[in-house]
């Protein structure tokens, strides 16, 4: 009977043990997959750029596409607080250590980003670990993935300098490439046909202010002398407000249907600004290639960039 017990015993301590040690290897395991790395590319960003550091490296799961990868944030703090939304704070995803995809641009990585950053944009270097799964089409689904969890706020997110928020404005670029921002490549007065100003004005006057008539406008001249107005269309004579849409005889502020535009100019925005009709090109380039490199070029018809067809939901990336 005692023999038996004693063989029960060791069975049940075999057990245990064989199941303490399954468990470690899941530990361990586990905190392999999240262990942090400093490979290829990254060695040399991470000793130039380490007083830029605003958010360190965190292990990422790319839902199936790569697999795991990793990200680190750089900012200039000196160039003030990072700002949310379409207007926001430009933010870089710079890739690297993807060997699958040819580095065309002969700039060093140091050189590019501290370009970027000496412009005030928040850099995120995203950090494939060369992993040769990281080529076409899986890396575009990869990268767009990380893209949206930054517009919903999920990457950006650890003080104040970088807030939680919609983080709109940003820009894929492949390790050994640039940006250009906001580059005029139209400009209303110059290229446009010859009319075109006299027809917007025109349009201002009939269409416009038909459609927006209750939107509440600055309506003074930059001297701060008042602009012309006029009776709407129903025929009632025209009002001036202050900013919060009270009625003051001294106010600068009017309804769009009240208003009168002469010239181009008097086509503003609600703050009294002159909308600006210009139109402009994000260009991502590589830098300093040993040959002439092939352009695409996508156009938006209207829209924000990462809400219409060719922003968020096409691969390879518009911007």
């Amino acid at each position: 009977m005692k023999a038996k017990k004693k063989f029960g015993l060791k069975i049940s301590v075999c057990l245990l043990a064989v199941l303490l040690l399954a468990i470690s290897i899941t530990v361990i395991m586990a905190s392999a997959s999240e262990t942090i790395e400093v490979v290829g590319e990254m060695v040399d960003i991470k000793t130039k750029f380490s007083s830029y550091l605003v958010q360190d490296t965190i292990r990422k799961d790319d839902g199936g596409y790569v697999g795991d990868h990793q990200y680190t944030v750089y900012y200039d703090t000196s160039k003030g607080a990072v700002k949310t939304g379409y207007e926001g704070t430009p933010v870089i995803i710079y890739t690297i250590n993807h060997p699958g995809i040819d580095r065309i641009g002969t700039d060093d990585n140091e050189t590019i980003i501290s370009s970027m950053l000496e412009k005030g944009y928040v850099v995120i270097v995203l950090d494939y670990l060369n992993n040769p799964a990281a080529i076409s089409p899986a890396i575009e689904s990869s990268t767009q993935a990380f893209r949206t969890d930054l517009r919903n706020g999920k990457i950006l997110k650890t003080s104040e300098i970088l807030p939680s928020g919609s983080y709109h404005e940003n820009f894929l670029v492949p390790s050994g490439y640039n940006v250009l921002l906001n580059q005029v490549f139209w400009e209303i007065d110059k290229h446009s046909t010859e009319g075109t100003l006299e027809k917007i004005v025109e349009n201002w006057n009939s269409d416009f202010r038909a459609t927006k008539g209750d939107k509440l406008l600055k309506w003074v001249h930059s001297n701060g002398e008042r602009k012309a107005v006029q009776a709407d269309f129903d025929g009632n004579a025209p009002k001036w407000y202050d900013s919060t849409g009270k009625e003051d005889k001294d106010g600068e502020y009017t309804y769009v249907k009240f208003t009168q535009a002469l010239t181009i100019t008097d086509c503003v925005d609600p703050d009294g600004s002159f909308i600006d009709m210009n139109l402009y090109i994000n260009i991502v380039y590589p830098t300093s290639p040993e040959n002439e490199v092939p352009v695409m070029a996508l156009a938006n018809s209207s829209g924000y960039p990462t809400t219409s067809v060719t922003g968020a939901d096409l691969r390879p990336h518009s911007n």
